[in-house]
C-alpha cells in the first residue's frame, strides 16, 4: 500500500473500528465514537468492547476477530497492555490503517511517549505497509 493509500484510509475511511469504545461519557473510547457521529460520519463505525452490546445506538462487536476483513481504519484506545495485541489482531483481519489514541496528560506524557514508540515498532513489524498516526486526546 502506498503512502497516498495510507493517508486516504486515515483521512477518508469508509469503515472504522474503534477498539476500546466505551458507553461511559468522558472516556476516550466514548469521545471518539460520539465525535464521529456528531461530525456526520457517513461510513460504518464498529465499536469494539468485550463487555458492551450497544454504544451510542451502534451495535458493539465484542472481539476484533469478529470484525469484517479489510477495514479502512482501526482506532485503538485501550489500556496500554492491550495496545500491541489489538494492533496484531487488526493486522490479522487486514485493517489498512491503524491509529493509536492516547489520553495523555502532563503526568502520563512520558509513559505515553514510551508506549507510542512501542506501538510504532510493533506496527512496522505487524503491518509493514502502514504509517502510524498517533493522536493524543
Amino acid at each position: 500500500m502506498s503512502a497516498k493509500d495510507n493517508l486516504h484510509a486515515f483521512f477518508y475511511p469508509e469503515t472504522v473500528a474503534v477498539i476500546g469504545a466505551s458507553a461511559s461519557p468522558g472516556k476516550v473510547g466514548h469521545t471518539i465514537v460520539r465525535n464521529m457521529l456528531d461530525a456526520g460520519f457517513k461510513g460504518k463505525i464498529f465499536p469494539v468492547n468485550p463487555k458492551a452490546s450497544e454504544i451510542e445506538g451502534l451495535t458493539v462487536v465484542n472481539d476484533i476477530a469478529d470484525l469484517p476483513r479489510g477495514l479502512d481504519l482501526g482506532v485503538i484506545s485501550v489500556p496500554q497492555q492491550f495496545v500491541v495485541p489489538s494492533l496484531e489482531a487488526l493486522a490479522e483481519i487486514g485493517t489498512k490503517q491503524p491509529s493509536l489514541s492516547l489520553p495523555v496528560s502532563r503526568k502520563s506524557a512520558r509513559t505515553g511517549i514510551i508506549w507510542s514508540r512501542r506501538f510504532v515498532k510493533s506496527a512496522k513489524r505487524t503491518i509493514s505497509h502502514c504509517s502510524v498516526p498517533i493522536v493524543s486526546a
